[in-house]
């Protein structure tokens, strides 16, 4: 097998979420898995460095689905020249799930890794790149929703204004957003709160793009507020079976309506609740090849 700048050497670690005493029902526990490359099995200089946060709780089917298919996208063409690193965050605990919070857990790990990332990409489980579409991870000058034609949603993006699935961004410009909100606990909101954080710092510079003739998913010439997304035919995202997804549970919908109409209305909460005011412990740490 050929050796090249991609093979896989992840590692696996633990930490505790909040302490006790800022939550109602206690700790909650996360594990990261690293995909770090064996720089010593690198026979030419690597391309840019890619880190993936993965979040996830309870979907080992899935999990496996994820291993087998971006084991198969590393060794293609687009991917196989970048340096790559996947940090999946597992959240145990028996709390609603929080995907941002999870996110930004990640993003502590890739900001203390000893490479210099030029995107960090939040990458969900389930909706994976089409081998071949020539998705590029390193799009991410200005943030880019890369996952902007998902096959579960007709190979469209789902609405205009959506920011979420997997998001391509500078490390400088997570910093900037304060990452994502670590207070929505349960299934959405944390995608509408990111889009609110973008738009308050100025860096929603997409346009309707290829998209602009959709008007049943609210897309419109002219258009400004979007997220960046590539040309048609490059942001190709498979999905994986739906039957094998956790139940998807909705914390206090009240509160999440709350917090998202408060952004809306400018509300600079963002600034004092993300990567700045996060809080874990890190547990234990393994690492084993991919």
């Amino acid at each position: 097998k050929k050796k090249h700048n991609t093979t896989p050497s992840p590692s696996q670690s633990s930490v505790k979420r909040e302490p006790e005493s800022r939550r109602k029902k206690g700790g909650s526990w996360v594990s990261s898995l690293f995909r770090p490359r064996q720089d010593a099995l690198a026979e030419a200089p690597a391309g840019p460095c890619v880190a993936l946060v993965v979040p996830f709780r309870s979907r080992a089917l899935h999990l496996q689905e994820f291993y087998d298919h971006m084991h198969a996208f590393f060794e293609s063409a687009e991917a196989n020249r970048l340096c790559w690193s996947v940090f999946i965050v597992e959240q145990y605990d028996e709390e609603l799930f929080n995907r941002g919070w999870l996110f930004n857990v990640g993003f502590a790990f890739a900001k203390s890794s000893s490479r210099k990332f030029h995107c960090v990409v939040i990458q969900d489980l389930d909706t994976l790149p089409e081998i071949g579409a020539g998705v590029n991870f390193t799009d991410c000058a200005i943030p880019t929703q890369l996952s902007s034609e998902i096959q579960c949603y007709g190979w469209l993006p789902p609405y205009a204004e959506n920011a979420g699935g997997v998001v391509s961004m500078r490390p400088d410009h997570w910093l900037i957003t304060n990452g994502f909100s670590n207070h929505y606990e349960g299934w959405g909101g944390e995608d509408d709160d990111l889009r609110q954080r973008l738009l308050q710092v100025d860096l929603l510079k997409g346009s309707c793009g290829s998209f602009c003739h959709l008007k049943d998913r609210a897309f419109r010439p002219g258009q400004k507020g979007l997220i960046n997304r590539p040309e048609k035919g490059r942001g190709r995202f498979i999905c994986l079976n739906e039957k094998a997804h956790t139940a998807r549970k909705h914390g206090d919908m009240k509160k999440m309506r709350k917090m998202l109409d408060d952004m809306t209305k400018g509300s600079r909460r963002w600034a004092s609740d993300g990567l700045s005011t996060l809080s874990f412990d890190l547990v234990d740490n393994e690492t084993r090849p991919f």
